[in-house]
């Protein structure tokens, strides 16, 4: 994946967590009585969201604790994939820069290829003269 990409699916992950978080809190709100204010439910929503949960904001029933549930569980999948692409960009650099150090040697050695070469072409084509040479004197 290009650099590009990878940051554009981590902004997109981004928005995913937010709409999540803001969601499912204002859900809970809406339906369980446990969760007196929206900035309650937000704060359950982020303790639950970092997998924290400091237990001062609960849900009381049996909805709101599951929607607590699907909450936790795609929270870890969202930055379970995060983690990922973020070390995929790490990985891609390291091997980019692999990539052109090969690429670096390849060049210098058809430099060192092509110079060997012309040299024993040099060498033969001096060597066919002296030859030419020697069959000339012979004719004389």
């Amino acid at each position: 994946m290009k650099a590009t990409s990878n940051k554009r699916f981590l902004n997109r992950a981004l928005v995913l967590v937010l709409v999540l978080l803001v969601g499912v809190s204002t859900l809970l709100w809406w339906v369980d009585p446990g969760i007196k204010t929206w900035g309650e439910a937000m704060w359950w929503g982020i303790t639950t969201l970092t997998t924290v949960g400091y237990g001062d904001v609960v849900p009381v029933t049996s909805l709101g604790m599951a929607l607590g549930s699907v909450l936790v569980i795609l929270s870890v999948l969202v930055f379970s994939l995060g983690t990922a692409m973020i070390s995929i960009i790490f990985i891609n650099e390291e091997l980019n820069q692999e990539e052109k150090e090969l690429l670096r040697l390849v060049k210098q050695l058809q430099r060192q290829t092509e110079a060997e070469e012309h040299r024993d072409m040099k060498h033969v084509i001096e060597r066919l003269d002296r030859i030419e040479e020697q069959l000339k004197q012979k004719d004389l």
